[in-house]
């Protein structure tokens, strides 16, 4: 078996965090490269990621204003690598356009060109629920759905290649997300009986299983499977992270 090389950003988020985890403990990837903002201590990662083996994981530090895809240190950091996994994203309700566009296009698109460009085949996106691509779908009315959707096509669009995919992952209703609740109201409200039943059903999903999918999508699942511009739903990401799961039932691990 190829042991794999994943580079995951917004790294610290509620998904990311459960993204570069599920790498870090799969033995199927050698090597995590989490894109932070600031170099994360030994206490923290630990908390964040459950380890901070640095022979698995590397932090690659970044100042998002200023990157470009000629960044020598991004492509040093990115050799050799097989998949990117984003969650990095804008969640505030009171985001300013540009703002949104910046975090969602193009510090995500700058990534993935470099990435992309160090080797790897495969991307997977962390974007949501009544997403539209623009292109594909036609325009939303709504300023995150059409950020979001500008943004699944823009990856899906570097990673078109032969032998190449992306897979935009639209969850909705999330659970289970780890650290402080980050969407207040929304998070407390889903937390409740019966809305946490949501989380068995098709319009919920739990972060873990979001995490699992995207890992499963990006790096172990044959090209029927995930082929050009994939986007999965609640169901479908479901189903990735239970064939995921599959791997370890089948080895004991």
């Amino acid at each position: 078996m190829i042991a794999k090389k994943a580079v995951v950003a917004g790294a610290t988020g509620s998904v990311g965090r459960l993204i570069v985890q599920t790498c870090i403990e799969d033995p199927r990837i050698e090597k995590v490269t989490a894109v932070v903002r600031r170099t994360v201590s030994s206490e923290k990662a630990e908390e964040l990621w459950g380890s901070s083996d640095s022979s698995k994981l590397s932090q690659l530090v970044v100042d998002y204003p200023s990157l470009t895809v000629d960044d020598a240190k991004l492509k040093e950091g990115f050799q050799g690598c097989d998949a990117f996994l984003t969650g990095l994203g804008v969640y505030a309700g009171n985001t300013k356009r540009a703002e949104m566009e910046d975090a969602e296009v193009k510090y995500n698109s700058i990534l993935a060109k470099v990435v992309h460009e160090a080797g790897a085949k495969r991307g997977s996106y962390l974007s949501g629920q009544g997403v539209l691509q623009p292109k594909r779908e036609g325009k939303s009315r709504i300023m995150y759905a059409q950020i979001k959707g500008q943004a699944e096509e823009t990856l899906a669009g570097i990673f078109s290649g032969h032998d190449e995919a992306h897979v935009s992952v639209r969850p909705g209703a999330i659970f289970d997300r780890p650290g402080p609740p980050i969407y207040g109201f929304t998070d407390t409200l889903l937390a409740k009986w019966p809305l946490k039943k949501l989380r068995d059903t098709k319009y919920g999903i739990s972060a873990n299983d979001i995490a699992k999918g995207m890992v499963q999508g990006a790096l172990f699942d044959d090209s029927e499977t995930v082929k050009g511009n994939t986007v999965w739903e609640n169901n479908t990401i479901k189903e990735a992270a239970r064939r995921y799961e599959t791997y370890f039932e089948n080895n004991g691990n």
